[in-house]
This record gives structure tokens, sequence and C-alpha cells, in this order.
């Protein structure tokens, strides 16, 4: 009958070209896997390179956190306390212990005992430094000259002591 000298023998052509349709196409997978694997080895490393000393830090801020607080580190791993912990830590006011000529804005800071804190309407307000230039005019001899730079210190004391 025409089905089995025709028809099983076509069907079993037709297997065999999509069975080596498939084995191409599973060989050109292979072929892209071999090649890009490399690729995505070097970026697997690249970005350990970047983001480990960024994770070493995190962790390293969750063990001092741990350590202060009494609680363990895999207390704080497992729940929100590390992430709370992080946010505050990120959200800390700034410290001037050094000093600072300008605060550049508004908010909040940490004051150290014995610092001096003057509002900007008594500064001036301005990241500049203030320059005085005196000019004394009129003094003929030594003896005028600082008398007249003992009245500008004196009037000067008097305006500090006025405006802080």
């Amino acid at each position: 009958d025409w089905f089995s000298t025709s028809g099983i023998p076509a069907i079993q052509t037709a297997i065999q070209t999509v069975q080596g349709i498939f084995e191409t196409f599973i060989g050109i997978l292979q072929g892209i896997w071999t090649a890009v694997q490399p690729a995505l080895d070097a970026l697997k490393t690249g970005v350990e390179a970047v983001l480990g000393p960024i994770r070493d830090a995190i962790k390293s801020v969750g063990d001092a956190i741990a350590s202060v607080t009494g609680q363990t580190e895999s207390k704080l791993g497992k729940g929100p306390g590390f992430a709370a912990a992080q946010a505050a830590m990120a959200a800390s006011p700034p410290a001037h212990a050094a000093g600072i000529d300008y605060v550049p804005r508004t908010g909040l800071a940490y004051l150290h005992e014995g610092e001096k804190v003057t509002p900007a309407s008594k500064n001036g307000g301005s990241n500049m430094p203030t320059n005085w230039t005196i000019n004394v005019n009129g003094a003929n001899t030594e003896a005028e000259g600082r008398a007249a730079a003992r009245g500008f210190i004196s009037e000067f004391e008097q305006w500090e002591r006025a405006n802080g």
C-alpha cells in the first residue's frame, strides 16, 4: 500500500531533517555560549571588584553597630534593623569638629562641647573672609598713628561686643 511504501519513508526523512536542524541549532547555541561565557565571567569579576569593597564597608558598619548595640551580626542581617541602621548612618548630620567657615545648607549638625555658633545675621552670612584695610591720613608722627590705631581698635571692639 502507498502509506507503507511512500508515506513512512517520507515521515522518516522529515524527522531526520528536523533532527538535523535541531542538532545544528544546538551547536549554534553551544558556540554562542562558548564565545559569551568568558565575557560574562569577566563582567562578573569586574562587578565583584567594584561592589565587593562597598559590600565589605556596609558589613563593617553592620559589625560596628552590632558591637555597639550588643546584638549579633546575624540578628541585624536577618531583620529590618540592619537596613534601618544603614539608613540612619547615611542620614547622619554632618559634624565639623575641625571648624567650617561657611555652612553650605540649612539642616542638622552635630555640635561639640566648647564650639561657638554664630547666626548668619551676625556674621554677614557670607562664606567670604572679611578683609579690612585701614588708611590713616593726617598722622604726622608715629605717636599720632598709634593713637589713631588705638581709637580704631576701641571702636572695633565696641562694634564686636554689640554684633557678636
